[in-house]
């Protein structure tokens, strides 16, 4: 069988998925979070995340042949001298003549097959960034500074933010909050203060904190004001990139797209809601929603345009369909 191959190497895991060439998801595979790959311990994680995710790949093909014609790497924050490192990871586990290996931003628009002319993209996952392309074909970004720095309404933001928001409350500088033994139960501590320790020991990561997420979102749901504000403030900030790219295009008074990627979105509409009327206080009639595909499908679809396979509606139908038979 011939097939493409999608890689999405993210700060917090690493996707990876192939597709036949009619359209057909083949297999999913799965590792964990990619690091900057100048430090000698992020190269290394790197590496063990996309083989894992690879390694995953072949487990779930079993016996089944597959000939990989094409790949299409995403990889957040790739240096151009590490692109062909990265293709050799992927050559490791299936050889292929053409493996491209690119940055996040043009594999999450990649989603939404046929985007609209004036399109941004916003990546919300262990960081964040808003991206376009302008009418002059300059790339227009705003945010993706890393985690020192900046990425606001990310994952690593919103998960510091929930155990700065538990040192607090323990401190009496802030509110009560059930985040306090949230952030205790899923770092396994009796008390929030030991994070401190162990991520200065290294034994807790950046992604870690990223994995808090889904923990604020419950906490939330319960009806806690710190993690609702939590959301809100991420929703915002997420919202203030996408309108800065929107003003700097000069689509302000236009119908930009603004099409929404990364797990934080999955939040639901306690960060949704302020991202979405922060975007329109700028662009009032922006389309704001989610690409037709996550960003490991899109990958997959970059590929399959690198052999010049016609991406029909029935073979977008096909994959759409195909992709409810697999877990994510």
């Amino acid at each position: 069988m011939d097939a493409v191959l999608g890689l999405d190497c993210g700060q917090t895991s690493t996707k990876a998925c192939l597709v036949a060439l009619d359209g057909a998801l083949v297999a999913r595979g799965r590792g964990g979070a990619v690091a900057p790959l100048l430090s000698p311990a992020g190269f290394a994680r790197s590496e063990r995340s996309v083989r894992e995710a690879l390694a995953g790949l072949k487990a779930a093909l079993g016996d089944r042949p597959v000939c990989v014609r094409a790949a299409v790497v995403g990889f957040s924050g790739i240096l151009r001298e590490f692109e062909e490192t990265v293709a050799g990871w992927v050559r490791g586990h299936f050889p292929a003549d053409r493996v491209a290996v690119l940055g996040d931003a043009p594999v999450n628009l990649a989603g939404e097959p046929e985007p609209p002319a004036r399109t941004v993209g916003v990546i919300a996952g262990g960081g964040s960034v808003a991206w376009a392309v302008g009418a002059d074909g300059a790339e227009v970004v705003s945010g993706g500074w890393g985690h020192t720095f900046g990425d606001e309404g990310s994952g690593w933001w919103l998960g510091r933010s929930a155990v700065t928001a538990a040192l607090r409350a323990i401190d009496g500088r802030g509110p009560a909050t059930l985040l306090t033994n949230a952030v205790a139960a899923y770092f396994g501590v009796d008390d929030p203060g030991a994070v401190k320790h162990r991520y200065n020991a290294g034994a807790i990561t950046d992604s870690d904190l990223a994995g808090l997420v889904p923990r604020i979102v419950a906490v939330a749901a319960d009806g806690d004001a710190v993690a609702r504000d939590l959301l809100a403030a991420a929703g915002r900030e997420l919202g203030l990139a996408a309108a800065a790219v929107i003003r700097r295009a000069g689509w302000t008074h236009e119908t930009p797209t603004v099409l929404a990627t990364g797990g934080v979105f999955a939040a639901g509409p306690l960060l949704w809601d302020p991202f979405a009327r922060t975007v329109r206080e700028v662009a009032p009639s922006a389309a704001v929603r989610r690409p037709r595909f996550e960003p490991v499908v899109g990958a997959a679809l970059l590929a399959l345009r690198q052999l010049d396979v016609d991406l029909t509606p029935a073979l977008l139908d096909r994959l759409e369909k195909s992709l409810e038979v697999f877990h994510p």
